[in-house]
C-alpha cells in the first residue's frame, strides 16, 4: 500500500511539473509571437 501511495504521489508530481513546464513554454511562445508581430508592425 505504501509503495502504491508513493508511486501515485510521484505520478501526481510529474504531471504537475509537466503542466508547469508546458504553461511556461506556451507563455514563451506567445511572448515570442507578440514580439515578432510588434517588431514587424513598428519596423
Amino acid at each position: 500500500m505504501s509503495m502504491g501511495r508513493i508511486s501515485v504521489k510521484k505520478i501526481f508530481l510529474l504531471t504537475w511539473a509537466g503542466m508547469e513546464v508546458s504553461m511556461l513554454a506556451i507563455c514563451a511562445v506567445l511572448l515570442w509571437m507578440t514580439g515578432e508581430i510588434w517588431v514587424l508592425t513598428t519596423g
